[in-house]
Formats: structure tokens, sequence, C-alpha cells
């Protein structure tokens, strides 16, 4: 296939995303790009490592006679042009004919253009995967609209900063990225050879992602493992649930072959991982696996068998690592629960294993929920992830505006991808008790003149065109941020003069003819402050919202609680955020269908926590009136 070099013209540059890089061991030379703040290492004569990035990614590069072999290419094209420049500083005259994607992440994959004299090889899965990668609508005329902007002249002091901009905002247009997909893709095993050199690709299955592959070079007892292992980090059994557990040691197997292949392990991210630390994740792994099945078989219960593989005990030398995720929750526990319910039948039965994207559970402290995928992931997050009532399909909205979502499909969650249902910037999706009927928001040329609330029926072959809720609820200002009770009673924000930001909390009752004319809802839900995004229980006994009360300033936005009463007035709100100990601004306040765990939004992530706070907290909410 043939594929163009993007010019460079058309990249914007790099410099606020690739802000740091770490410092890695092991390292023989170094040396580092001054702009793009990449570095580079020697492993041997033929072996060059590139980190760095936004990211701290690691690119392997592989001389061969014939030029270069590069595994991975990092989080951009630009990143990927600035690492070219380095591979001319290292290897002199030589071109890079091959390109290996360990898998398909866009940190790894997105810089593929930068080389389109390259062979492009993946796992087979990974063109699927690719395909899914969501790029933002009109990339390309946002990127040239950011350089106008950046010629104009400054903004007048106190001008709220633009939003950040997103790798794929900045560096791929949907046209550069369909000429960068793989030219060569296998199923289980590929054997690379390349002017006197010889690369092994072994398919690991699903773990990290569906098209996770190990990479060894024999001739350097060097394997890259992608983002399946970290240096002094506890491993996991991944996100694609139940573990191919079996496939992963046939794999490994093939790689290590008898007494050993490789020295040193070159992961995602990070610094190289011995081969005694290597063998020591994996041994973790398996071992794991095998006592959860001795306690499946004997009878033992989870909690007895997490007390029994406590990791100060079982795994004390494993202790010292880093075994907490980015989100604060326990990777051994996880790792336990997870290796017990996918050979517990009962679970499997019940269809247990798989809720919530495979996530460890939290506690009652607040911890980030998905990181990477869709907390921290490559878009600005504007709300809490809504699930359906069996928890296979999760919707959540982003900006540029649009409503993203995935779906778990016979124990796999898909990639994230954009649901296809208005082209009016639809946001701030809301499920029905059945998930029958998906409400958003959304500006539409056969609305109200404004941001309106809008419906949409589920029909055989998906979400059917959208509905306006019509009159009195929607007019020509603007309505957003639907929550309903079971009974279908609507909540919303609505225009409100006088106040912060001019928005207010609304009620309306459904009647047969849709929905009575919308009230205001009384001091003290509304004040003269920020009062926003609610969520109402589906029983209606609590409204969650967030307030910037009492200062007014964006900037304090917390989440609060306020309990209705018998006789259908609202207690006084109480401070659920300080409840919680999270100091952060706080807003998009939501519950899981099940009603167990409390969503919110700070940042760009999504935070959750066991909601079993909710009802502790109403005896204060009753003492304070």
């Amino acid at each position: 296939m043939t594929r163009r070099l993007p010019s460079r013209t058309q990249i914007l540059a790099v410099g606020l995303l690739l802000a740091w890089a770490f410092p890695f061991a092991n390292r023989t030379a170094e040396a580092q790009d001054p702009v793009e703040n990449l570095s580079v290492s020697s492993l041997s004569d033929r072996i060059r490592l590139i980190s760095g990035g936004s990211q701290n990614v690691n690119l392997t590069a592989i001389r061969t006679e014939n030029g270069i072999i590069l595994v991975d290419t990092g989080e951009s094209v630009e990143f990927a042009l600035a690492a070219r420049r380095i591979l001319d500083r290292e290897f002199p005259g030589a071109t890079v004919t091959h390109v290996v994607n360990t898998h398909a992440h866009w940190d790894h994959i997105l810089g593929n253009a930068a080389f389109p004299e390259a062979t492009i090889i993946a796992q087979k899965n990974a063109l699927k995967a690719l395909v899914q990668i969501i790029l933002p609508r009109g990339a390309g005329e946002q990127r040239e609209t950011r350089r106008a902007e950046s010629a104009a002249a400054p903004p007048p002091p106190g001008t709220p900063p633009p939003p950040p901009r997103t790798p794929l905002e900045v560096h791929l247009t949907p046209e550069d990225y369909e000429r960068t997909k793989p030219d060569l893709t296998f199923s289980e095993e590929y054997l690379l050879r390349e002017g006197g050199v010889t690369v092994e690709l072994v398919s690991y299955g699903p773990a990290h992602t569906s098209s996770d592959v190990l990479v060894l070079v024999p001739s350097e007892r060097l394997l890259c493992v992608g983002d399946l292992f970290f240096h002094n980090t506890l491993p996991t059994f991944g996100t694609r649930l139940p573990p191919e557990v079996d496939r992963w040691r046939r794999a490994l197997e093939k790689i290590s072959g008898e007494g050993g292949r490789f020295d040193r392990v070159v992961s995602g991210h990070g610094e190289i991982i011995a081969r005694a630390e290597f063998e020591a994740q994996v041994g973790y792994l398996f071992d794991v696996w095998a006592r959860a099945g001795e306690a499946v078989r004997d009878g033992r219960s989870l909690e007895r068998l997490q007390e029994d593989l406590r990791l100060d005990r079982a795994f004390p030398a494993l202790a010292a690592w880093d075994v907490k995720s980015s989100t604060g929750a326990s990777l051994h526990e996880g790792n336990v629960r997870t290796a017990f319910q996918s050979q517990d039948e009962k679970t499997q039965r019940s269809g247990s294993l798989l809720p919530y994207l495979g996530q460890v559970p939290p506690g009652d402290i607040p911890v980030v929920f998905s990181p990477g995928l869709i907390s921290g992931g490559t878009h600005r997050l504007h709300g809490f992830p809504v699930f359906t009532p069996n928890l296979a399909e999760v919707y959540w909205p982003v900006i540029p505006p649009r409503i993203m979502l995935m779906k778990e499909r016979e124990g796999v969650w898909s990639a994230p991808i954009v649901l296809d249902l208005a082209s009016g910037n639809p946001q701030a999706p809301f499920l029905s008790a059945d998930g029958r009927t998906l409400y958003f928001q959304a500006v539409l040329p056969e609305g109200k003149g404004g941001l309106d609330i809008w419906r949409s029926e589920r029909g055989p072959d998906g979400w059917e065109p959208p509905q306006n809720l019509g009159s009195p609820v929607n007019t020509p200002g603007f309505e957003s941020q639907p929550s309903l009770t079971s009974g279908g009673t609507l909540y919303f924000t609505g225009y409100l003069a006088g106040v912060a930001m001019e928005r207010g909390i609304f009620r309306a009752e459904r009647t047969e003819l849709g929905y009575a004319a919308p009230e205001l809802l009384p001091p003290p839900i509304n004040s003269p402050s920020i009062d926003y995004t609610p969520f109402i229980d589906p029983e209606e006994r609590f409204l969650l919202f967030a307030s910037s009360r009492p200062s007014g300033d964006e900037s304090d936005l917390r989440l609060f609680i306020s309990y209705r009463t018998e006789g259908g007035t609202w207690t006084n709100p109480v401070n659920l955020s300080k409840a919680l100990g999270f100091d952060k601004p706080s807003r998009f306040p939501g519950l899981s269908p099940d009603g167990k765990y409390l969503f919110f939004l700070s940042g760009n992530d999504i935070y959750w926590v066991k909601a079993g706070i909710l009802q502790r907290l109403r005896p204060e909410a009753a003492r304070s009136g």
C-alpha cells in the first residue's frame, strides 16, 4: 500500500505535550533531543532505546544490514519524526524497513504515519482496534483554527485558557490515520528475517489489549513486551476477562525456550526489566491463578482466599514493588478476585465477572475509574459514565461534544466508539431505569432554538432518531443535564437569571401528555451560587448536585446531597465532597444502575466510591433542617 508522509506544515509543534521524560537505568550511552525531550540509550551495537514524550513511551530500534526494525512508534507523528531524527544520528544512512506494533493503543501506534517506507506488522486483532480508535471530528480544521489563533494578538488579561489539545487533535487527521493501518498481520506467530537479524513475534493472547505481542531478538537476548509488564510493578491479569492464562503460558514458553533466550526486557513505558524480575512477575501471576483454582475446588470463599493470599504473607518479596494502581486500588486484591471469579462456575453463570469494565471495585475512598481508557484518556471528559441495567454497555460524554460508547460481548469489552446518534453535539447521556430510553442534551435544527433535552428509543437496529421533549420543558434558552426518577419525573439544569452562571435546577413531573410546567427547586437547593449537574435518586429520596456555595466561584465546586422529606420539601444540602474527604473541584455526580457506586468528575478523571455514605449522611441532613 502507498502512504504519504504528512508535510511538516500539517503538524503542530508538540512542545506542550512532550513536557517531560524519565531517566532510565542500564544505559551505556545517552543523548537527548533538546526540542522533543526524547532520550536515546545504546543497549548494544545494534539496539537503541528511544524514550520520552507525554506518556514516557519506549521505542526499540534494531539495526540490520538492510536498515532498521522499529518496535512501536509513539504517541504522535511529531513524536515519531523526532525519533527519526535521532535514528538518523545513531544509524546514519539507515532507513526504517519494518515497524512492529506491540499492541494497538494510541500512544504506541499513532507515530506509524511517520514511516511511509516501512512495512507495518501487527497481530490481526490490531486492525479492528485501529479502526475503532476515535479521531475527533474536524481534527484538521481544529488544527488550522488553533494555528490562526496562535498567530493572532494575545488575548486580554483574565481570558480563560483554551481547552487542552489532545494528541489526536494535534497530530492526526482521519486521512493520515487511514494510511497507517498494518500492512501485514498474523494470528499466532510471525518470523521476521531481515538483514542478518531474526525477530520472533508471538501473540500473547488477550491481556492488556486483544492484540498484545511479544517481540524477541534472540541474537541480542532482548525481549519487548509492550504494556504487559513494567519494572518494579505488580503485574495484573489485564482487562480481557476471563484471562486466557494457558495461552499466556504457551506464548512465554515458546519465547523463553530451554535455558532462556533473553536477559533484558523492554516494556512499553519506564525502565528495563532484568530477567530475574520478569520471571518473578510471571511466576506471581501463575501462582495466584493456581492458588485461586485450588480455593475454588476446595470450596473456600473469595474472602478467605484474600486473607490466605495477603501480599505481605504469600509474596513478601514483591511487597516493595508498586502494588497500587494509579487509582489507588490494590493491584493484588484485584488479581486475586479476578483469578477466583474466572475459575468459579457460580460467578460465570451469574455473569458478574465483567461489570464496570473489569475494574477493581472501590471502597470508601474515591479512586479513579478506568484510568487511561475513560479517565485521563485522549478526550476531555464532561460527565459521569452511564451503564445499562445489565452493565454490558457504558456511555460517557467528552469534549469536543459527543457521546462515547463501549459494549461487552462474550467476555470482552469493545474499544470506545462515538455513538452515532445526532449531529448536534450530544452530551449528558442518561438512561431510563429499563435501559430502553436514552436522554441527552443537544443543539439540533428541530429544537426550540438553543440547547434542548432529547430522547431516543432503543430499536431493533440500535437507537432511533432523537425526539425533542418539547414544551414546556424546552425553551429558546437552554435545558441540559437530564436526570429522571424511575417514574419519569425529570430533573435538569435550566436558565435562571440573577445567579452565578445563570443556571438553576428544575423539576418537571411526567403527565399523560408529556411533562408539566417545570418548577424551579426552592432554597436550599438553588442559591445565588452555581448549582447544577443534578442527579436524582430513582426513588426520589435524595438529590445529588454540584454547587460553588458559599463563594460562588467555579473553582470551589463541590458535591452536595439533599434529602426529600415526606412532605416534599428538601433538607439543607450536606457537603458530600467534605464527607468523602475529597478536596478537589467536583461535579457531575451519578449512581451506578445497581446503586452500589457513586461516580463524579474531577479534572479529567472520573472517580468512583461506595455509595453507602449517601444513606449514612441522612441523619446529619435531618439535624441541619
